[in-house]
């Protein structure tokens, strides 16, 4: 008999060295929160978590806030930028 357990988040909190790797399923996160300019690229965080917003605080240099709203826009995922 298997379990299957579905995740389903609020808000998920990526920070500079933390990682996300892929599951069987993708964890459900209604905004995900980027910190310190997490080095994930955003393809590979995509594996794992299925988000609907990005919000990227004032602790992330200008070339990790780019690369995210870049894929963002090119993903159609809503993009915040908090100064």
């Amino acid at each position: 008999m298997y379990l299957m357990i579905t995740l389903k988040f609020h808000h998920y909190l990526l920070k500079r060295k933390e990682r996300v790797y892929p599951m069987a399923e993708k964890c459900d996160v209604d905004v995900l929160v980027l910190q310190y300019n997490p080095t994930q690229l955003p393809e590979q965080v995509a594996q794992t978590l299925q988000f609907k917003k990005v919000v990227a605080d004032a602790t992330n240099t200008r070339l990790y806030v780019e690369r995210w709203q870049k894929w963002c826009r090119e993903n159609g995922i809503i993009f915040l930028q908090i100064l």
